[in-house]
């Protein structure tokens, strides 16, 4: 007599939920990026001008708004398609979420080792969300999707 071993959950339900899945992770990762950009761009601009407005709202709202919707939409677009252009645009992706998350662990006292420690974390967390963000939610473009 032969036990037959399956998994606890349906092939055909675990199909089903994935697109879900990937669009509220992917949704999650895009709104994390976006107010990272719109926080720092915010911070900087304000520090640069302060009281700055453009069309009533703190300039550095509206600037950060720009630039993430930009950045986004053009690694969205560039995606499998113009890598130069494509990374041109992560860098600043990467770097302002790096920073943004760097800044919410900044009042935690921590050993220099922890420290190395979550730099190396919140930089492979910055370039996950910075990279993937657009693809888990819209899915993948062009001919070779190799980075």
């Amino acid at each position: 007599m032969s036990k037959t071993i399956a998994a606890p959950l349906s092939r055909r339900w675990l199909d089903r939920s994935g697109t879900p899945a990937r669009l509220l992770l992917g949704l999650g990762m895009l709104a994390y990026s976006s107010i990272a950009t719109v926080y720092e761009i915010n911070v900087w601009l304000t520090l640069a001008a302060p009281g700055a407005r453009l069309f009533g709202l703190p300039l550095g709202l509206t600037i950060g708004c720009l630039v993430s919707f930009w950045l986004s939409y053009g690694q969205w677009l560039l995606n499998g398609h113009n890598k130069a252009g494509y990374l041109l645009l992560l860098l600043p992706d990467v770097s302002l979420t790096f920073v943004f998350t760097w800044r919410l662990f900044a009042g935690v006292a921590m050993s220099d080792d922890f420290r190395v420690w979550l730099f190396a974390i919140n930089l492979t967390w910055a370039l996950i969300v910075a990279r993937f963000a657009e693809v888990m939610l819209f899915g993948k473009r062009g001919r070779d999707n190799d980075y």
